[in-house]
């Protein structure tokens, strides 16, 4: 009877903490947006766009820590903050109001505005590059295909679907009127490198564990150029089902990265007409 009592114990115990810890229904959908913003991105050109995933912007003032953004696109001439909201149903809000109302089915219920959130995202990045000139800055929320939307159109803040998100960089990026230069453009991708690295004492202590090596900065410049750091060729992009890799062009080099920050020296193609 004893034994009874104490496995019925443990079975309510361990029920009880699988429904306590799970993640949020949310927290998954979330995660499987941002998987799937990753996947249409990686239709961009990666010799002219630079990906960032999962970036943490310092803050200028003491008052805040800073700003998690979901994804940084470094384009040729323009440079887009990508906010993603993976939620069904439909979704309607105004440029003024704090809070948007979500519908799925007979229930609402109210959500920071996404575009007030993306908009403090571009002012972090204003403020740390205060060089580049603001048209430079796109502000993207990247929703479902399934999403209805009922939002007031917004200067300056664009709502696109996951499967017209890679469309959309390239026509906003091609319509700008002159291209980032290379120093520009290095500033960005330097500072986006530095702060993909920072990590939390448990992650580092995990990396750690698992034999991670931090990319070193200079190796990552050098690929920027198209050459590879350890013998000096020349690189090429080859695709996988996994996304694209850089691997030297001499056969008896075994060097081989995914792609990164590889257009960070290289001076972007004229569009002014000849």
């Amino acid at each position: 009877m004893e034994i009874v009592f104490v496995v019925a114990l443990i079975f309510i115990t361990i029920t009880i903490l699988f429904l306590v810890l799970r993640p949020h229904d949310a927290y998954v959908r979330g995660k499987q947006g941002h998987f799937i913003v990753q996947g249409a991105l990686r239709l961009l050109d990666p010799m002219q766009y630079d990906i960032y995933h999962d970036i943490t912007v310092p803050s200028t003032s003491q008052a805040s820590v800073g700003c998690q953004v979901d994804h940084v696109v470094v384009g040729p001439a323009a440079i887009f903050i990508i906010e993603t909201t993976n939620i069904q149903g439909a979704l309607h809000g105004k440029r003024k109001d704090m809070y948007w109302t979500h519908v799925i089915g007979l229930q609402k219920k109210r959500i920071y505005s996404p575009h007030r959130q993306n908009t403090s995202h571009i002012k972090a990045f204003r403020q740390a590059f205060p060089d580049l000139p603001k048209e430079v800055w796109f502000s993207v929320i990247a929703v479902p295909n399934s999403l209805r939307l009922y939002v007031e159109e917004i200067a300056g803040s664009h709502i696109v679907q996951f499967s017209h998100l890679s469309e959309f960089i390239t026509r906003a990026n091609g319509h700008m009127p002159r291209p980032l230069s290379a120093l520009e453009r290095e500033s960005v991708i330097r500072a986006m490198i530095r702060w993909r690295r920072r990590r939390t004492l448990a992650r580092w202590w995990i990396w750690k564990r698992l034999g991670h090596k931090k990319r070193d900065l200079s190796k990552s410049l050098a690929v920027a150029n198209g050459r590879c750091p350890v013998c000096g060729n020349t690189l090429e992009v080859v695709r996988d089902d996994h996304g694209s890799k850089m691997i030297c062009t001499r056969t008896s080099c075994a060097f081989s990265t995914n792609v990164l920050a590889m257009t960070a020296l290289r001076q972007p193609e004229d569009r002014s007409e000849s």
